[in-house]
């Protein structure tokens, strides 16, 4: 069933500077974002808001981002999940769609992992002011 597009997105991230930078993105559409750096924030923020969308990193230790998207996906399947991750990580990439039903990835930089790349994945369609091409589904 498609949806329209959502409004307020939840940012897991492992560091403050690549949360604000997928959070500028998001921004720069007019969404409402949150940043947070831990699993238990991101656990609290969603009890405590009507979240549209999620998006963790999930290579970062210690935060819980893809522990966070399969929770999502199984007790609210009307948070649609997104990762960040680099490029070419495909076994975290595969766990990511199989059990966290990531519907797409935020990627980081090859030579500045503390950048997102803009040229491609989801932050490209939102760089590029794509947004509305995108068909937002519930993952239930």
């Amino acid at each position: 069933m498609g949806r329209t597009i959502p409004t307020y997105g939840l940012i897991l991230a492992g560091n403050v500077t690549i949360g604000n930078q997928v959070a500028s993105l998001l921004r720069h559409n007019g969404w409402w974002t949150h940043v947070v750096y831990s699993d238990r924030e991101a656990y609290q923020a969603i009890h405590q808001r009507n979240v549209d969308i999620i998006i963790t990193d999930i290579e970062s230790q210690n935060i819980g981002g893809l522990a966070v998207m399969i929770w999502c996906k199984n007790y609210h399947p009307s948070i649609i999940p997104y990762a960040i991750c680099k490029k070419g990580q495909r076994d975290i990439m595969q766990l990511a769609r199989d059990f966290g039903g990531c519907a797409g990835y935020f990627y980081l930089k090859d030579k500045r992992p503390m950048e997102v790349d803009v040229s491609q994945g989801m932050a490209a369609r939102f760089v590029n002011n794509q947004v509305e091409e995108i068909t937002f589904q519930s993952t239930g």
